[in-house]
């Protein structure tokens, strides 16, 4: 739970010498305390998203796990929880549930 304004899929930014891939990682690592080799992510799609005067590049990458959630930070991330991916929260982002379900259609 992002922020306290609901359910989304763990992402960020990208550092500057960073790949996608390994940003990824991090951010998977930072906001669920997963811990992904680069060859546990498969690619899914990349998109663009364009407001006023911000243009992002988004790829998005899926992780099979069996481990544990970390705890939340408290601050960015309120919490971490698992979900079906044809029962998600009525709070989730609709870019993550459009995302979700096109992974499992």
């Amino acid at each position: 739970n992002y922020a306290h304004r609901g359910w989304t899929s763990p992402g960020g930014g990208v550092g500057s010498h960073e790949s996608f891939v390994d940003g990824g990682r991090r951010e998977l690592e930072e906001e669920t305390g997963i811990v992904a080799k680069s060859e546990d992510l498969s690619f899914v799609c990349r998109y663009e998203h364009r407001a006023e005067y911000k243009h992002n590049v988004v790829e998005v990458y899926r992780c099979t796990t069996d481990q544990e959630l970390g705890p939340p930070d408290g601050f960015e991330i309120k919490e971490v929880a698992w979900f079906s991916p044809r029962v998600l929260p009525t709070n989730s982002t609709p870019k993550s549930v459009e995302l979700i379900h096109s992974m499992y259609a």
